[in-house]
Formats: C-alpha cells, structure tokens, sequence
C-alpha cells in the first residue's frame, strides 16, 4: 500500500509534459481508418469453458460452463479492409501479435468490428468474446454481477487460440 501511495504522490507531483503519452502529431482518425498491407479475414469461433461456470441471473438457471462466442479478426493476403473475408485464409509473414478486444456493458463482441478491422490489416489478430451475461443479448437480459469473471473469459480466450495455433 506505501508503494502504491508513493507512486501516486510522485505520479502528482510530476510535470504534465512528464506524464502525457507521446502520440505522433500526424496521427488521425482518417489515418488509422486507412487500410494497412493486408486484406482482413474473419471467423466465428464457439468456444467452451467447461472448467467455469456462468452463475444464474434473473430468472436464468446458470449453466456449468461458459460459452464464449468470439470474432477473431485476422490478417488476410489481399481484399477489401471495410469487408472482413468470412474464414479467409491466414495471410504471410507472422507470427502475428493477439489483441483481445473486451466489449462493454450492453455491447457485444461485433461492436467495435471497424477497429478490429483497421488493426487486423496491420498485421494483428484481433479476438473479441461476447461475455456471457453483460452482452446486449444475453439471455434473461444483461447483468453486472458476472463482470468479476470476464478477466478469466480473456484468459481463456488466449489460451484456446494459443492452442488452435
């Protein structure tokens, strides 16, 4: 707790040029919507958790597993950046770096495509889950209790497309 209370006094202290993150000024959002060197693929992935549960909400069961739906987003050798290819093959010159993008409250795993896309085409996979119970349609309606799982969703996210690799 000392650690934590020294750096935040000296993260005060500091000047605000020290503290600011360094983005280059030519950096836009038109830039970052152009399309990189590769054309993007996609792929629905079902995957289950069978060593988790999903607990019960509402008037909603629960279930013993979680069952995560995920977009993967991925570089493709060629094609249109604003059109993900469905189940395209992998594109040259990996290993490609895994980005997992977390949906928030009452949104769903498709709801930032455009920047999944946008990275995809630089050279990233891009995975995105729809948490079971906080997605906008989730089953019985979304809640906020199941939020303390989500950080292990992500961690078997990565490890499922670690394996599928």
């Amino acid at each position: 707790m000392r650690a934590l209370t020294a750096v935040l006094v000296l993260a005060a202290l500091a000047s605000p040029a020290t503290v600011r993150a360094a983005c280059p000024a030519d950096v836009t959002t038109q830039r970052f919507a152009a399309p990189g060197r590769y054309g993007v693929g996609v792929r629905t992935l079902k995957l289950v958790d069978t060593l988790r549960r999903t607990p019960p909400h509402y008037d909603e069961p629960g279930s013993p597993e979680r069952k995560l739906t995920t977009e993967v987003w991925y570089p493709a050798p060629s094609g249109d950046v604003s059109q993900a290819q469905r189940d395209a093959p992998l594109g040259d010159g990996g290993p490609f770096p895994l980005i997992v993008m977390s949906h928030g409250y009452l949104d769903s795993r498709l709801g930032e495509g455009v920047y999944a896309r946008s990275l995809a085409s630089r050279g990233f996979i891009v995975a995105a889950p729809d948490f079971p119970l906080s997605n906008g349609a989730a089953p019985g309606g979304p809640t906020l209790i199941d939020l303390p799982n989500q950080p292990g969703d992500v961690s078997f996210v990565i490890n499922s497309l670690a394996l599928l690799s």
